[in-house]
């Protein structure tokens, strides 16, 4: 390729870059809805960053004895990809505050994390067993044992668990596990816990969608 070409490419590709930004200020000065920003920037998180910035100050609330300062601080290590800081603040935690079923799932996250599978059930069954009307620890155990630990049939028997136990949050644990029924090939299934949700709440645009795509 010449120099000219070379040159004209170049030219070209600032033209562009420019027009896409002027584009964008149009439409943000429009109120409109937000358009793609042109920059070389990574994008970030502003949730994750914000606990960055906020990480020394809340290790130094964690100093203490305070269970909701430490749980304040393994949160925004676990944010953060700090697994191991993470975990050392939770078993802080356990040793002040053994009996509660939050802790508990959280902890098993991060066992789940790092790959100890057997810790990461534990954990989550000693959540169940602390509080059987959460609806995440259902999830995280079911989609542990199903997609991870390829024991499907133990996966399912936990959503079914969770229905029972869960009333409240019947709809989101027959959603999950007619999709895991789906992902497994077991359509007959799907369609039945997708036709549940349908009693439940005949208006569900979603399901109708999944059953009509079955």
């Amino acid at each position: 390729m010449n120099k000219t070409k070379i040159i004209l490419i170049t030219i070209v590709g600032i033209l562009v870059l420019i027009l896409l930004i002027g584009f964008a200020m149009y439409m943000a000065s429009n109120n409109k809805v937000a358009a793609p920003v042109v920059n070389n920037a990574t994008n970030v998180n502003p949730i994750i960053e914000s606990y960055k910035n906020d990480l020394p100050a809340l290790a130094d609330k964690a100093q203490g004895s305070d269970v909701k300062s430490i749980r304040n601080y393994a949160v925004a290590l676990y944010a953060t990809g700090d697994l191991e800081g993470s975990k050392e603040q939770y078993l802080r935690e356990k040793e002040l505050n053994p009996n509660d079923a939050v802790l508990y799932n959280n902890l098993g996250n991060i066992y789940r994390d790092n790959a100890e599978y057997q810790n990461a059930v534990d954990s989550y069954q000693k959540s169940i067993d602390l509080d059987k009307s959460q609806l995440n620890v259902y999830v995280n155990l079911a989609n542990l044992y199903i997609y991870v630990l390829q024991k499907p049939e133990m996966g399912y028997g936990v959503y079914l668990k969770g229905i029972e136990n869960s009333p409240n949050n019947k709809e989101s644990l027959l959603l999950t596990l007619a999709n895991a029924y789906r992902d497994g090939g077991l359509k007959d299934k799907a369609r039945e816990a997708y036709n549940e949700i349908l009693k439940i709440n005949p208006d569900n645009e979603t399901v109708k969608n999944l059953l009509a795509n079955l």
